[in-house]
């Protein structure tokens, strides 16, 4: 009886239901130890809390601009498949064409004859949001090659240096990448309007 009270109470709680911050946090810093390249794998296990701090950007700073930008970038935050009606192997990888084919379509979520009026808003983009950054972070690699690296402490501290400003890219984007990666492993299926 007791173990049935004790459950009782943890499904209770507010933040059983919620992803939030903290999955957000392990999310970015246990992938900063799980880097396996040796000079940004020593980067980033000094810089842990780093990353959970820009893992969690796009819920506590961007949706805090309300209007327009929380309208656009929530649907970024989920992918609801039952919505078209595929298994996740049959979803194209090519979003520009899961809007030409499925925009009009019914919702077969819904299942009430309503249709996908905007395939962003309706079905979501999570998926194709973190392999954005994950492009955006690739895209570097020839910069990186043309910078040069800081020489000294003094350069180290420029943030204008060509190369800071590349690491500075890099980071960032890993940061927010890990943050649409913890959301696609969220195990909600409707979490929209988050």
């Amino acid at each position: 009886m007791r173990a049935f009270i004790l459950a009782l109470s943890f499904f209770a709680c507010s933040q059983v239901f919620a992803w939030g911050g903290r999955g957000h946090d392990t999310i970015c810093r246990v992938a900063s130890f799980l880097v396996k390249e040796d000079g940004l794998k020593d980067y980033l296990h000094n810089k842990p809390q780093m990353m959970g701090h820009l893992c969690n950007m796009p819920d506590f700073y961007w949706k805090s601009l309300g209007g327009e930008a929380n309208a656009l970038g929530s649907p970024a935050h989920f992918v609801d498949i039952e919505v078209l009606g595929l298994k996740v192997k049959e979803i194209p990888l090519d979003y520009k064409k899961i809007v030409a084919d499925y925009t009009g379509k019914p919702d077969l979520f819904k299942n009430d004859g309503s249709t996908i009026k905007s395939v962003p808003t309706d079905f979501g983009s999570s998926w194709w949001r973190a392999d954005q950054f994950y492009r955006m972070i690739a895209d570097l690699n020839k910069d990186f090659a043309a910078a040069k690296a800081p020489v000294n402490f003094k350069e180290e501290q420029d943030s204008e240096l060509p190369y800071n400003k590349l690491v500075y890219q890099m980071v960032v984007s890993m940061g927010l990448m890990g943050h649409f990666v913890g959301d696609d492993s969220q195990p909600f299926p409707h979490h929209r309007g988050l």
